[in-house]
């Protein structure tokens, strides 16, 4: 999945497969009653979204750094542009 397919796609449905039990937990606490256990689940909800969203900014802004230090990254060794070549270099090593 591209970066752009995981900002678009809601974090929500995937995050809260993997926490079913706390979701369920907040559902049947007795001390939430009818509205304030709705937005209890609600924000809840969100927040564990907001989270998830923040982990895949966090991670395409890594890849991020990674392709733009791979594009600064000098080469080394020789010009390998044949397979002779490739087998040149690896017998020298």
């Amino acid at each position: 999945m591209s970066a752009a397919e995981r900002r678009a796609a809601p974090a929500t449905p995937g995050v809260l497969r993997k926490c079913p039990d706390m979701v369920y937990a907040l559902r049947s606490a007795p001390e939430l009653q009818g509205d304030h256990k709705t937005s209890v689940v609600d924000e809840y909800t969100a927040a564990i979204a907001a989270v998830a969203d923040l982990h895949n900014l966090m991670m395409d802004l890594r890849w991020a750094f990674g392709e733009h230090d791979a594009d600064l990254e000098q080469p080394g060794g020789p010009a390998i542009s044949s397979a002779v070549d490739l087998k040149a270099y690896l017998e020298t090593l």
